[in-house]
């Protein structure tokens, strides 16, 4: 029958490390300026420094001449940031300010709570971007804003400040009062973009990238942000065409741009294309882990383990900290069979993130295959604990359990992945399995195995030889050994790998003979 659960990185779970509720982002400190929100994401965790050429931002046009020192000017003469390519997907656009200080910055005031002077506050404020006192930052922001709550830049910088907390509501409201008062100015857009990105709010980002363009049609990273908007919202041809014009008008950064449509193309299963674009984007920035990355998950997807381990091993050597990277090489060692070696990389990412629900699911399963049954068992009840809502935990737990013969608590773990995913074929599947071929009499239950094996083989058009097989031993249970033989027939015609087999079960057919099952066959299957 076959076990048909895979490890994969949707688009809901790569979004997860973007918006850092599984990978844990680094900050740039702000040694040259600040930067608003990392948007790095689980394929791009570290994001990329991606810098339009001739764009410069002049704080002159956003002070007042009165309230904009010259250091303050020229830390906020900034270059417009880019386009981060996100592994895989969503989280790929930043906007770092970097690269531009002219002047030494102001020298540290004290943090007392006196001072009145909107110049000093501000200049406080920065100073405190820059070392990473975030809490400082938003504390003398707030009472610049008090003192001058007409400035627009106030508002935006202390979003900065929220975003680095992780307050991205607060950055928001700021935002949108930044440009209330400044309605021209295309960085509050862009900077808004980023964190309606961020949210999810796609059509929203989309709807501020299209004001921000109107009003500087040069900004060609934003073309790039609204690509991944548009792609995030099923718009492909419109996220192609961004993507395009941002390739055409932002050269310099061509290969993140690159990374982004690849990352599209593997979405839409269009592997040829990924793998040339990734090619391209390694060709052209072989120093990329980002690049790398992706073309590692392209080779996973056609099944090029070897490759693809090779690709995530070169990203971990360019950024041991790249957690996606690390679990996706995990998953394909363990379809190598080097489960010592899986361990190892699951240990690494459990260490660094003790809360990523993934991360146990994994070493569960690299621990079961090294016949730690107990440690698998352990670790999915972990994934379970961090993550309730998991519909591959409770089946793999199942399937711990019906390797100990505990076959109700591993019927009743299937039932709760069903309640996660009522369209899961390969719950429906095991389900069935269990029910068809249970050694224990009062466990089989040949009607309700042939309804779960139905409902698989309908949910896979049919074709998937694993969900056959389920079924013909559900009406070998049944006791139609006739429809039996045949669904076992064309499981073999769909699957010649395994004929041998089925070709064991489908002897126990023509004899009308039930198969039953037992824990040497589960331990593969499972």
């Amino acid at each position: 029958m076959g076990w048909i659960f895979t490890i994969s990185f949707s688009r809901a779970a790569r979004h997860q490390h973007a918006t850092g509720e599984t990978e844990a982002q680094p900050r740039d400190r702000l040694a040259t300026a600040t930067r608003i929100g990392s948007l790095s994401s689980i394929g791009y965790p570290n994001g990329l420094n991606c810098h339009h050429p001739n764009r410069v931002f002049d704080a002159r046009k956003t002070f007042p001449e009165n309230l904009a020192s010259a250091a303050v000017r020229t830390i906020l003469l900034v270059k417009f940031g880019g386009l981060g390519a996100k592994s895989i997907r969503l989280g790929r656009a930043l906007l770092q300010f970097r690269d531009s200080i002219r002047l030494p910055i102001p020298v540290p005031m004290a943090n007392d709570r006196t001072t009145a002077d909107a110049q000093s506050l501000f200049d406080r404020g920065h100073q405190s971007l820059q070392s990473g006192d975030f809490p400082e930052a938003v504390e003398c922001f707030t009472r610049a804003i008090r003192l001058k709550p007409n400035i627009a830049a106030g508002y935006r910088f202390r979003a900065l400040a929220y975003l680095e907390l992780g307050q991205r509501i607060d950055a928001l409201n700021d935002l949108d009062q930044a440009i209330r008062i400044r309605s021209d100015d295309p960085m509050l857009y862009a900077d808004r973009a980023r964190v309606l990105y961020r949210q999810r709010s796609f059509a929203a980002a989309i709807a501020d990238c299209d004001r921000a363009l109107n009003l500087d049609p040069g900004l060609a990273p934003l073309h790039g942000l609204r690509g991944e908007c548009h792609a995030a919202n099923g718009e492909t041809n419109k996220a192609f065409a961004d993507f395009a014009v941002a390739m055409e008008q932002d050269a310099p950064n061509i290969a993140d741009y690159l990374i982004a449509r690849a990352e599209l193309h593997l979405e839409l299963e269009d592997f040829e294309a990924a793998l040339a674009d990734a090619d391209a984007a390694v060709e052209r920035n072989p120093e990329s882990s980002t690049a790398h990355q992706t073309r590692g998950m392209i080779h996973r997807a056609l099944h090029h383990e070897d490759d693809a381990e090779a690709d995530f091993t070169t990203t971990l050597k360019l950024d041991p900290d790249r957690v996606l990277a690390r679990l996706a090489r995990a998953t394909v060692r363990l379809g190598l069979k080097r489960f010592p070696e899986a361990l190892a990389d699951c240990d690494t990412v459990i260490e660094a993130l003790p809360g990523l629900p993934k991360g146990f699911e994994i070493r569960g399963m690299a621990r079961k295959f090294s016949g730690d049954i107990a440690g698998a068992l352990s670790d999915y009840n972990e994934a379970i604990r961090l993550n309730p809502g998991s519909l591959l935990a409770y089946n793999l737990r199942a399937g711990i359990h019906y390797q100990q013969q505990q076959y109700n608590k591993a019927i009743q773990d299937h039932l709760e992945a069903l309640k996660r995913d009522p369209k899961s074929a390969g719950t429906f599947n095991q389900l069935g399995w269990i029910w068809a071929t249970a050694p224990d009499p009062d466990i089989r239950n040949g009607t309700r195995a042939n309804e779960c094996a139905t409902r698989a083989c309908e949910l896979t058009e049919w074709q998937e030889a694993g969900y056959l097989d389920t079924l013909a031993a559900a009406h070998a249970e049944l006791g139609d050994y006739e429809e039996a033989a045949k669904w076992m027939e064309k499981a073999i015609k769909l699957a010649p790998e395994h004929e041998d087999d089925y070709r064991t079960r489908l002897s126990l057919y023509e004899s009308d003979k039930p198969y039953r099952g037992n824990s040497a066959l589960n331990a593969r299957q499972q």
